[in-house]
């Protein structure tokens, strides 16, 4: 878990960029994008970038007035996370401080052959294709015997569980801009929240279980802002709540953990 006072700083920076690139009228600009769409189907588009300036760039991705906002990368995946629909695909490009030109424009229509296949992609913010090859293999031994969604997600949260534990002086010293780095949190099994979720759905991603990382906050604790995950269970087509942060620090105390949660006990602000 994470100060609300930190994250919430980072929010609004990523909301400003959003608002900025309505602001700024589209110009040319010294640089050659292209939405690659040959992947809609799969729940992502993705970016080809040629580039003739060092210059950095977001793309924000908008649906019923809800966005999200992510650094462009040549090849890099963007989800559509909010399901099937019309979405406003923007690229802008940084100019100076927080100020962004628009570069490109376009509306999209998705029409996914599965909503859930969002959630399978390996991204930036779950980029379980470039992991550590270590982290994905010890997932596929985890859950060699398992056959369903719900037996792999027991199997990867009893061992996260088990082995990790919350690093209380990390989540005071935390940066705004905090990325978890999974191969340290792998080597020295002690992190924070955002650590955990993230391992979390790293580990179920590649193992073809869709999961989304939440942010926002527990119910019971609602001024510290807080990380977790929701898998898809296949048998109930329902999202099924875990908190491997929490979860840890009970077991850890001795006391026995409820592996689903209840989503009265979150806030959601943003899934990834």
């Amino acid at each position: 878990m994470i100060s609300k006072r930190i994250f919430k700083t980072l929010f609004l920076l990523l909301f400003l960029f959003s608002s900025l690139l309505f602001s700024i009228d589209k110009v040319q600009a010294n640089t050659i994008v292209e939405l690659d769409e040959s992947h809609l189907s799969d729940g992502y588009v993705s970016t080809n970038l040629e580039e003739t300036k060092n210059s950095a760039y977001v793309i924000v991705i908008s649906k019923d007035k809800e966005s999200y906002n992510y650094s462009v990368v040549d090849g890099g995946k963007y989800p559509f996370i909010l399901g099937n629909g019309t979405y406003r695909i923007m690229i802008g490009e940084k100019v100076k401080g927080n100020k962004y030109l628009s570069i490109l424009q376009k509306d999209i229509k998705v029409d996914m052959k599965d909503e859930t296949s969002a959630y399978l992609q390996s991204n930036k913010a779950i980029d379980w294709e470039n992991e550590d090859s270590r982290i994905l293999k010890k997932a596929k031994e985890l859950t060699k015997n398992s056959k369903t969604n719900l037996e792999k997600a027991k199997a990867i949260h009893s061992y996260i569980t088990k082995n990790y534990t919350y690093d209380n002086k990390k989540a005071v010293r935390v940066s705004k801009d905090y990325v978890p780095n999974l191969k340290d949190f792998y080597k020295i099994q002690k992190g924070i929240c955002f650590d955990y979720a993230t391992l979390t759905a790293v580990m179920l991603r590649s193992v073809g279980v869709p999961t989304k990382l939440v942010k926002g906050y527990d119910s019971n604790n609602p001024n510290i802002y807080h990380a977790w995950n929701q898998f898809y269970d296949e048998s109930t087509e329902q999202w099924v709540t875990i908190d491997t942060t929490y979860d840890a620090t009970v077991k850890a105390s001795g006391k026995k953990i409820k592996f689903k949660k209840s989503v009265e006990d979150y806030i959601v602000e943003k899934a990834y």
